[in-house]
């Protein structure tokens, strides 16, 4: 796409995204400033996007933060960068309350893929029942066995019980197996709040091995 359009900026975008999945800063970090060069006279949404990739590829995790509250002020529907502003507080700030208000928002407006985002962030502070309430509305609502799976994994994580926990990890992961990372990601973090250090060593040894697969293929 870029070779056809030097100018497509969301092409930079999403080749920047690529290397940042494989772990590929410094490439991560080339996309979002090519990104960056020719997003002057785009549209005011597409140069905020592109401001808070490149803080991203920069892991200036303050300033995106900083961006991604403007640009939620400004587009309170874009459910992704909900998700995204979600992703630090679960993952960086470890903040699961603020986390579960913004998977929340992005859950209202798309419920259809944003439950198990929601439910690791319940998960992480033990509401189990929440997401139990949750999983039967959604299964009225048409989810996907997938989806619900996912979420019956983070409550049982969320009961503390492992046996119940490792046989819905278990059962999920032969049935679906969730190629989603950040739900590789959210599971791991579930688990360290939850206390339960020997899963979550399991856990980010599969993470990091899945993400060598990934950068050698």
């Amino acid at each position: 796409a870029i070779e056809i359009d030097p100018g497509f900026v969301q092409a930079y975008w999403a080749l920047g995204l690529a290397h940042g999945g494989l772990g590929n800063d410094a490439e991560y970090r080339a996309a979002a400033l090519e990104a960056l060069k020719r997003s002057s006279a785009q549209p005011e949404q597409v140069r905020r996007l592109t401001e808070i990739l490149v803080s991203d590829a920069d892991f200036e995790f303050e300033r995106e933060l900083e961006l991604l509250h403007a640009y939620t002020r400004v587009h309170p529907y874009d459910w992704r960068m909900r998700i995204a502003l979600s992703n630090l507080y679960m993952w960086i700030l470890e903040d699961f309350a603020t986390a579960e208000t913004h998977r929340r928002a992005a859950y209202e407006i798309l419920p259809y893929g944003n439950l198990p985002a929601l439910s690791a962030a319940l998960a992480a502070q033990g509401k189990s029942p929440e997401i139990e309430r949750l999983v039967a509305e959604h299964k009225v609502r048409g989810g996907s066995a997938e989806e619900i799976g996912t979420a019956l994994e983070y409550a049982a994580v969320a009961l503390e019980s492992p046996a119940a926990g490792w046989s819905a990890i278990d059962r999920n992961d032969k049935e679906y197996r969730p190629a989603n990372e950040d739900v590789a990601v959210d599971r791991l973090f579930v688990l360290l709040a939850a206390g339960r250090l020997a899963e979550a060593r399991h856990q980010a040894t599969t993470l990091w091995q899945e993400a060598s697969r990934n950068k050698n293929r």
